[in-house]
């Protein structure tokens, strides 16, 4: 029975967020692939006039009543952006079928950043991430949204080392069964804490801050840390991996926007690094044994 990985996100026609570079991370990275969109827009929402966004929760619901005619079984699920909080409801259910059983979830609880919920969410949203997250093989949070997850209200740059870790025994103790908080901001740095059920293991690890904001840096971490994850790669040397490659893709567009006189908003210039991303993965999967 063929099996895939699956990616729940929203897809932008315009700027490279979500589902676009995650579709690219993942195939470089091996993964077997299939999509379930949760909206549809004409260009992702930072700073697009007159964007145009279909709510694609109809959509949804048909994918996956095919894929239940069908037989599809799921080795993994890696979900992101939702539309509604009946769409996180619709995917918690599908995650405990038939068709997913065994399989990892992996969850970017999307919803909120720099210390406020996107517009549009409520506090139904949270409840049904926090709800998602309850069990899940992974999460891969931001600060803003592990606090919202664990009705914490640490100042991001306040924070102390063991404020983090005390977010962290909160997550564990939701029931994520490894965590990952995307980025702390800390000066020039950007810091990022784990859990890991392996060894109970908790630490930071420091990631270069380069430039300003850039949309898309999230669902980037979120593929590499997933496609990681689920072949058996070190949470660690995933972290690793990610912060570094994508720092490397974020100096690149620095320049490249620069020199094409190119506006930000547009994304992330990641694709000449596709080939040395897959190259490294292929060598931590041989470093740990899973690669065939």
């Amino acid at each position: 029975m063929q099996k895939s990985n699956l990616i729940v996100s929203d897809l932008s026609g315009i700027g490279k967020v979500a589902l676009t570079p995650m579709i690219s991370i993942a195939s470089v990275a091996g993964l077997d692939l299939s999509i379930l969109p949760t909206a549809i827009l004409s260009s992702h929402t930072g700073g697009f006039p007159k964007v145009y966004i279909d709510d694609y929760s109809e959509g949804m619901n048909a994918f996956l009543k095919q894929w239940k005619e069908l037989d599809i079984k799921f080795d993994s699920i890696i979900t992101s952006y939702f539309k509604t909080a009946k769409q996180i409801e619709t995917i918690r259910a599908f995650s405990k079928s038939k068709q997913a059983k065994n399989a990892k979830l992996i969850v970017d609880p999307v919803m909120a950043d720099s210390g406020k919920l996107y517009k549009g969410f409520s506090d139904e949203h949270v409840r049904g991430l926090r709800e998602l997250c309850k069990g899940a093989d992974l999460i891969i949070p931001n600060f803003t949204e592990a606090n919202l997850l664990t009705d914490s209200n640490y100042d991001e740059e306040a924070a102390s080392d063991a404020d983090i870790i005390k977010v962290l025994k909160k997550l564990k103790k939701l029931g994520s069964k490894n965590v990952v908080i995307s980025s702390v901001a800390r000066n020039e740095e950007i810091i990022i804490a784990y859990y890991t059920e392996k060894n109970d293991d908790f630490g930071f690890i420091k990631a270069e801050r380069v430039g300003d904001k850039f949309f898309g840096t999230g669902d980037m971490f979120t593929a590499i840390i997933a496609s990681c994850f689920i072949q058996g790669i070190d949470l660690k040397e995933a972290i690793k991996l990610a912060s570094e490659w994508i720092s490397k893709c974020l100096r690149h567009s620095l320049k490249l926007n620069e020199k094409q006189n190119r506006n930000k908003i547009y994304g992330i210039s990641y694709e000449l690094y596709l080939a040395d991303l897959a190259q490294k993965i292929t060598e931590l999967k041989m470093e740990e044994n899973n690669y065939e």
